[in-house]
Order: C-alpha cells, then structure tokens, then sequence
C-alpha cells in the first residue's frame, strides 16, 4: 500500500503541491513503504522516501519508542516544508548512541566493558547516560573541592573595548601549568587526563600533552582560554582518571587500555542497569545555505537524548561547542514541545538563521549551553530551561546573539553562569520570564546579562542570584560594554544584593522596578553615561549603596522601604552626586622603547611594550562614563612617542574635521624650553582624521608642526562599524627642547576632545607630570 497522499490546497492558489505521510516505527523495517500499517524502521529512510515524493510540505509520524542513531539526521533545503512530529515527547526518543552490555567487575566496586575502537582513538565521549541520567564524571581531588595551580599571570584585567589583556599570552603562557608539589598523583595517565581550569567568568577544558613529574608542571595538549593565574583565578580539577573515582555514580574512559569503567549507585545492578555511551555529538541537523536557506521544517513532540562534545574550550556562555539540534542558515523553521535532554554538549543552537520558534519545550540536563540563539527575529516563548552547563559551567541559559530576538515566558534555572545573555543583539525584549538560581558557579553574569542595543527588558521575575566568594559578582539585570538605548522596566528581583549593574552603557533607562533584598543592596552605573532611573521601589534592610552615581543624568519618583516598609521616602535629591576626583599624586610614565614604533595607527604591545595608563578625567575632574580611551608614552634618544586608543560605542559618530572641539581629535600638552631656557607650553593636536596642529603660548608653532609626525584614523569594524579612532605622534625632544634623563620629570598632559558627548577625556583635568623611566 503506497503511503496515503493528501492534495492541500489554499484560498489564494488553486494547487499548492500534494503531502505525503510516512511512518516509523521501532518495530518497523526499512524495506515497508512507510505506512501506518508497514512502518519505517529509522528517520532516515523516512526522510529518504519524503524527499522521493517531491515537494510537501510532507510529514513523518514517529511511534512510541527508542531510536539510536550511528550519525545524525541531516536535513537540508531539500526537506522545506517538512514536519517530523512524534506520538508523545514522552515516549519518543533519539539517541545518539549505544546501549553497553558485557559488564564485568573491575576490583571490588568498579565495573568495566571494553570499547572497540577507543584505544585506538577512532571511539571518544565526555557523556554517559546512566539510567536516564548524565552521569558524573570521575574528578580529582574530590566533586566539591578544588586545587591552586601556580600560574604567574598578573597583567591586569582591561575592558573587552580596551582589548581585554594588555598584550596577547603566549601558547606557553596559555598551556603550562605548574602546580604544588603533591597535589597531583605522581603516575596519572596523561592520555585519559583533562583539566577543568576556572577563570572569571569562563572556564577552559583542556587536555594533558606531557607531565613533567621533577618539575611539578602539566603542559596542556590545546591553549586555555586565559593564561594560568590570570585576575588571580587558579582553581582546576583534573577528569577522567581513575584516581578521581571518589563516589558511586562516576565513571572515566581509560583511553589506554580501551574500556569504560563506572562505579555503579546501591541501588543499580548492573545486569538490568541502562547505559548508553555516545557515539554523535549532534542527533539532528536543519542545515541550509545563504542562497538556500531550509525553510518551513518543523520538529514536535520529540525526545532527544545522548550526545558527546570534543575537547576544546565552551567559548563564551560555553556557546562555542556542538548542539544536539542544530541549525544553521534555515528560515522560519519550528520546534515545538520537543525535549533536548542528557547530553553533552549544547543542547539547541541556531546560527545564521531567520524567524522560526522554539516554544513548550524541555533543554535541560546539558553539558554546556542549553539554548544558543544566532537567529534574527526568532520567537523563544513558553519553554523550561534548566541543570545547563555540567561539564562546562561558563555555560548560559540562553545565550542570544541575534537581532529581534523574542524572549517571552519562560523558566530558566540552575544555571552555573548567566541565565540570559543577550550577546550584541538589538531591538530584542526579553519579557516575563521566571529565572532563578543562575549565577551558581562562575562570576561576573547575571540572571539576565546582556550587550544589547536599542532592547526591552521587561516584566521578568528573578530570585536567589547570590555571588558565590570572591569575584566580579553576581547581578539580576546587567548591562555590560556596549550597551545602548535600553529599558529596563516593570521587572522584579528578589534575594539579589545587587539587583541592577551597568557596565559602560549609554542611554539606559531604568524605570518602575522593584528591587527586595533581606541584606545589603548595591545599584550600579559603572563608567555609564546618560542613565535614566525612575519610578523604582527598593526594599532593603542593610545598606543602601548608589555606585558612580554621576551617571545618572534624571531621577524622579524612586522609593526606599525599609523595615517592615513603615519608612518609605523618596531618594530625588537624597543620593549625592561622586564628588570631583583629587589631583593625581603619580606622574604617567614614559617608557624607554628599545626600537621606534610605526606610525600606522595599528598599535601593538610588541610594537609599544610601555605602560598604558587609562584617560579617566573630565575638564572638572570627575570621572566619566563610557568606553575607555587608553594612552602609552615612550622615549628615546631622538623622539618622545605617544600612542592613544579612544573607544566609543558602537554606531558612535567620530568626524574627521580639524577644528578643535568641534571635531574628534587629542591634545598633548607638555611643558618645554625656549632657546633661552625658559619655560614654554606646547600644545600639539591630532584629530582622527589625520590632520595635525601645533601652539606654543597659543600661538602656531610651525617649527614644530614641520618636524612632527603624526597618524590617526578612524577604528571600524569588519562590517564597517566606528568604534572609536587611534592616533600615533613621533615629537623630536630638541624641537621640545628638552634633553631627558631617566628619573626626570615635566609637566604633561593628554586629551580626547570626543563630539559625541562635547566632553574630555584626559589623563587630569588641568596639568599633570610625566615622569622619564628608568633603563631596564
């Protein structure tokens, strides 16, 4: 009996093609037509005979039962219009891998099965699926405790905007690790042996290349994502030896002598006990082209389970890693009421990708990020979000990195990171979702975190975000480098000390929330500009603290409660602005430069190996906000050199005109002699589009101006993007007239004139000094 063929028609065309629906069946068999009565016996061969029907849309029923797969589900444009729809999500499931029988005991409380292939390196997981649970892996010390590595990093920590580190590690940098003598097992198997490291806010796993026993020093196979020691971070735990093997329920795979061995619970006997290894790390793929894109396929009342990951660090949010489903360049596809559950990588991730919903559906029990989102204009409504990031707990929620994005209604919890992070988007609202207990492992994050533009946070409940010791913290709403133009309103947070912290943002308004804490309470404007903060409730029993205050321009009609709520009052005028910052005590250094730089407006550490100071003062001494603009003085025999990077944000304007203080441009200002040796102040001028001006005792200095040399030029994105500008000056010292020795000191100055916000951004308000450094 051939498959039943169904004519669809619509009200605005007579024919619009003919449908098919195939079925499968775990008792069926590929060589049946693919009825309800004689079903397939695999997806595969379904897809096979939906695509012999010619175009759909067409539809594969899947019956109640198990589905192991050897490879994933490949779907393409080849398959728009094409809905796979199970019989109950319950009781459907895919599974990327193998059940494992012939168990034998391994000593007196482990158990193990020999792999083919695994010592041959042609078989490798991190995932195991035990009894419908993702198993534990074997972890040394302990599954609670952690061990110091001896890493010696201590260049500080620098804004993303800045450049993040102030010169690039070295692979060695990123790859050895010395450790305290005896807190590794002296024999470990380096084959089998990988290492968690714990940075900040992100985490790196890694594999083991050597182990230098005399010199107690791990030499990693890849490059961590920071260097070891980097802001003080030098916690790690070792996986996959048998060594960790501390409690039932933990396994390893010993790669050397080709077996899994697991320690199984009391209550599991390992005659009946379910365990499936993996043999994919994604199950189904939707997978199109630019031109191409698979459009209009739908996934519903589906359960997918069992996946492995490689070994590589998870990237941000633990985003950068495989996803069980996976799409990339589909338009306006669907998954509904589908459970992405026990696997070892991502559990959703969409890239490249346009419309389309995800709603009613389970992504939980994941080793890294549960829902990535590289779509625009994607729907996200109704779905439970939780126990993400396992194995790799610098993983999110959700992560977002797309425009329009719509997140709506959802609940998100147990997360070692951030629950949402809007990764760049605009135009995105997340609204009404439930997120609770994030923030469990990691710092720096947020129930919901974000660099977002132009956005809507709105209507959201969040409870029990709670920094866990001492790092960057842990936020309900934050807004991070970048940000712009966004709202925040109408959300609530309880049991959050720090309910709402911006990061350099622009133009935030924060409006008609309620912040409860049972303790203290912190609300922050970190170097931001421009904030609006009304209309708000905070409920607090501790202290109250506004951090840099000065950034927000309006306030209006915000309430304190505190106690029992006996004592409201409203804060307008109550919180007083930061007060204008001292003169600075230290001079800016300029450092001796073994060679002199190019001037080409691209500035290097290798080329500038001198220290960078930030450009933190306004004209009246206050601090500003926004994206920071960072210098570097140097010097040698012939030349003074001064290198400057100013930020903006992203869709900044940045003109490239010569007129002071009406275009963007730098004044360096420095106190010289006359011929007769007195003093006289220079005032030389960069702008970003190349131009240069010299003044002495605000007259031209065109003796100066003939000898200088100067580069600037606007910094763009791939995309074309302005991002801010980047200047470079080589100023002769006898034109300066002067003759430093290392130790000297002189008055000194730099400044940014940025139109944008008709304001400076100079090392002090007025004059400060610059002191020569010392040969090394």
């Amino acid at each position: 009996m051939m498959a039943r063929m169904i004519a669809l028609c619509a009200l605005a065309s007579p024919l619009v093609g003919l449908a098919a629906e195939f079925h499968v069946s775990a008792t069926g068999r590929d060589d049946q037509p693919g009825t309800a009565e004689k079903p397939f016996a695999t997806l595969t061969a379904a897809r096979a005979a939906a695509r012999q029907a010619g175009a759909g849309p067409h539809t594969i029923q899947v019956h109640a039962g198990e589905y192991f797969i050897a490879e994933p589900l490949a779907l393409t444009a080849e398959d728009n219009g094409l809905a796979i729809v199970g019989e109950d999500r319950a009781k459907v499931r895919i599974l990327g891998g193998k059940k494992l029988t012939g168990w034998q005991p391994d000593g007196d409380r482990f158990w193990q099965v020999e792999l083919p292939g695994v010592k041959e390196g042609n078989w490798d997981f991190r995932a195991l699926l035990v009894n419908g649970r993702l198993a534990e892996r074997a972890v040394w010390p302990n599954r609670t405790d952690t061990l110091e590595n001896l890493g010696k990093w201590d260049l500080p920590l620098l804004p993303m905007l800045a450049g993040f580190w102030a010169r690039q590690p070295t692979r060695e940098e990123l790859t050895v690790m010395p450790y305290k003598p005896g807190d590794i097992p002296e024999n470990i198997d380096v084959r089998n042996a990988e290492v968690r490291l714990y940075h900040m806010w992100a985490e790196s796993l890694v594999g083991v290349e050597s182990h230098d026993r005399e010199n107690h020093v791990l030499v990693m196979s890849s490059p961590a994502a920071w260097p070891m020691g980097a802001c003080n971070r030098r916690q790690y735990v070792i996986y996959n030896i048998r060594e960790g093997m501390q409690e039932p329920g933990q396994w390893y795979l010993d790669r050397t002598a080709g077996k899994l061995v697991y320690w199984p619970l009391p209550d599991e006997d390992m005659a009946t006990a379910e365990i499936i290894a993996p043999v994919v790390n994604q199950i189904i793929t939707l997978t199109g082209t630019r031109e191409q894109p698979a459009t209009g396929i739908t996934l519903r009342n589906l359960t997918v389970q069992c996946t492995s990951v490689d070994l590589k660090p998870g990237g941000w949010g633990g985003a950068g890693l495989t996803g069980a489903i996976e799409l990339n360049h589909t338009k306006d596809c669907v998954l509904d009421t589908v459970a992405t559950t026990q696997v070892g990588g991502l559990g959703v991730a969409v890239s490249n990708s346009s419309g389309g919903v995800l709603r009613n559906s389970e992504i939980a029990q994941t080793g890294a990020c549960g829902l990535k989102l590289g779509a625009n204009h994607m729907v996200v409504e109704r779905n439970h979000i939780h126990h993400v990031g396992i194995h790799f707990p610098g993983s999110a929620g959700v992560l977002m990195g797309g425009d329009g994005i719509q997140l709506v209604r959802n609940e998100i919890n147990d997360i070692p990171y951030s629950g949402v992070i809007g990764g760049g988007g605009k135009n995105c609202l997340i609204e009404e979702n439930l997120v609770y207990r994030a923030m469990l492992v990691m710092h720096d994050g947020a129930a919901i975190y974000g660099n977002l533009r132009e956005s809507v946070i709105r209507g959201n409940m969040v409870r029990d975000i709670r920094p866990n010791g001492q790092g960057f913290g842990a936020s309900a709403y934050y807004l991070d480098e970048g940000s712009y133009d966004c709202i925040i309103e109408k959300n609530v947070s309880f049991n959050v000390a720090r309910p709402t912290h911006n990061h350099i943002t622009r133009g935030t308004i924060i409006r008609d929330n309620v912040f409860i804490s049972d303790e203290d309470m912190t609300v922050s404007f970190q170097s931001s500009e421009n904030v609006t903060f009304t209309g708000n409730s905070l409920y607090v029993k501790g202290k109250l603290r506004f951090s840099f205050r000065n950034a927000a321009k309006t306030w209006e009609n915000n309430r304190i409660f505190r106690g029992e709520g006996q004592d409201a009052f409203q804060i307008d005028g109550w919180v007083p602005l930061d007060p204008p910052n001292a003169p600075k005590k230290q001079a800016m250094t300029a450092g001796l430069m073994p060679v002199p730089p190019t001037l080409d407006a691209v500035i290097t550490t290798e080329e500038w190996p001198v220290p960078a100071v930030t450009l933190d003062r306004d004209s009246q001494s206050f601090t500003p906000g926004g994206p920071p603009s960072r210098a570097q003085v140097g010097y040698d025999a012939q030349n003074l050199y001064v290198s400057l990077q100013v930020n903006r944000f992203r869709g900044a304007s940045v003109t490239e005109g010569a007129t002071w203080e009406e275009d963007d441009g730098a004044e360096i200002q420095i106190e010289g002699k006359r011929a007769d040796g007195t003093a006289l102040t220079f005032r030389i001028r960069g702008f970003a589009g190349g131009s240069l001006q010299c003044l002495a005792a605000e007259e031209p200095a065109y003796a100066l101006h003939d000898r200088i040399q100067f580069v600037g030029k606007v910094s763009k994105t791939n995309w074309g993007a302005v991002m801010g500008w980047k200047g470079e000056w080589q100023i002769p010292l006898a034109a300066l007239g002067l003759q430093p020795e290392p130790g000297q000191s002189i008055p000194f100055n730099l400044r940014a004139y940025l139109t944008e916000t008709k304001e400076y951004r100079g090392w002090e308000a007025d004059m400060g000094k610059l002191v020569f450094g010392e040969k090394k």
